[in-house]
């Protein structure tokens, strides 16, 4: 089955509220009344097209939508609109097992890189690692208390 993916990011614009539980969750609309049930699918969330035709017969301006528009399919994925650099160095860093700065650079970059698709340039891992730091990196690199002596 094809899927044709769609911006969660518009229709939250257009008035919907998104609630989300463990592997359902749903879009409404409070003025329209407009309903999409959303449904987890392995580790993607989708839609059936026909809650969104249905949403889109009463949310006029979501029907001009391209989003809207152009699905033939009967499922649609909904996705987060673009990343920023942020995001990108930040996601990288956990796939990668929370390296250091300079080991992300190595990977992404040199004469063999490993993550050749990461749309990254060191000097924005640099920047990001500085400006961002690694909760998770922080807390495994701290002190840790003593451990008293048992009496």
């Amino acid at each position: 089955m094809t899927e044709d993916l769609i911006s969660i990011n518009p229709l939250l614009d257009m008035g919907f509220q998104l609630t989300m539980e463990n592997a359902e969750g749903l879009l409404h609309n409070p003025k329209t009344h407009a309903t999409i049930h959303v449904r987890r699918i392995g580790p993607r969330w989708s839609v059936d097209l026909e809650d969104l035709a249905n949403a889109a017969q009463r949310t006029p301006n979501l029907n001009d939508h391209k989003v809207v528009r152009n699905m033939t399919t009967a499922l649609a994925v909904i996705t987060k609109g673009p990343k920023s650099i942020r995001e990108k160095v930040i996601e990288l860093h956990e796939r990668m097992g929370h390296p250091n700065a300079e080991v992300m650079c190595n990977a992404i970059g040199g004469d063999n890189p490993t993550w050749t698709h990461s749309e990254l340039q060191p000097h924005q891992i640099r920047r990001v690692l500085r400006d961002y730091p690694c909760l998770i990196c922080l807390l495994a690199k701290r002190a840790k208390p003593p451990v008293g002596k048992a009496s």
